[in-house]
C-alpha cells in the first residue's frame, strides 16, 4: 500500500481524480444547441448525481473531511481540475454570447458556482445524506444562475 500512497489520505484525493475523468467526456456528449446557462444547470445535476451515485459515496465524508484538515495543497480546490475547466468554459461561452452577465469575470463566476456545489455537498454529508443532493444543489445553482441572465 504504502508503496503506491504515503499515506490513505493520498489514497483518497486520488479518488477525486476519478470523477474528474467524467466531466470532460460530458461536456463533449452535451446538446451543443443548448445555452450556456442550461448546461451550466445540466452540468450541476450531473455532478450531484455523481457523487450520490457514486461507488466512493461511503468514502467522501473522510475526503471531505481530510481536504480540510490538509496543510498541503487541497486537489479539491485546484483550478487545473477538468472540472473547473468545464465551469469555466460555459461561462465565457455565456458572456461570450451574451446570455451571462459580464459584470464580474467568469473566473470569479466559476468560483462561486464551485463553492455552492461544493457547500451543498458538504451539508449533505454532515447530515447524513439524508436528502437528494442533487435536488438541494439545483435549487441553490438555479439562484445563481438566474441571478446572471441577461434577458434575451
Amino acid at each position: 500500500f504504502y508503496h503506491h500512497f504515503h499515506a490513505k489520505e493520498d489514497l483518497l484525493f486520488r479518488m477525486a481524480s476519478f470523477f474528474d475523468s467524467n466531466y470532460s467526456e460530458w461536456l463533449e456528449t452535451i446538446d451543443a444547441d443548448m445555452g450556456a446557462a442550461d448546461k451550466l444547470l445540466a452540468f450541476d445535476k450531473y455532478t450531484s448525481r455523481l457523487l450520490e451515485d457514486s461507488p466512493y459515496r461511503s468514502f467522501l465524508p473522510q475526503l471531505y473531511g481530510y481536504e480540510v484538515m490538509s496543510s498541503n495543497e487541497r486537489f479539491i480546490l485546484s483550478e487545473n481540475r477538468p472540472y473547473y475547466q468545464v465551469i469555466l468554459s460555459l461561462f465565457q461561452e455565456g458572456q461570450k454570447d451574451g446570455t451571462i452577465s459580464s459584470e464580474r469575470s467568469a473566473n470569479d463566476y466559476t468560483h462561486t458556482y464551485a463553492r455552492i456545489q461544493r457547500g451543498v455537498v458538504y451539508c449533505w454529508l454532515l447530515e447524513r445524506c439524508s436528502y437528494s443532493l442533487s435536488d438541494e444543489s439545483q435549487n441553490l445553482i438555479k439562484l445563481f444562475i438566474n441571478s446572471l441572465k441577461i434577458p434575451q
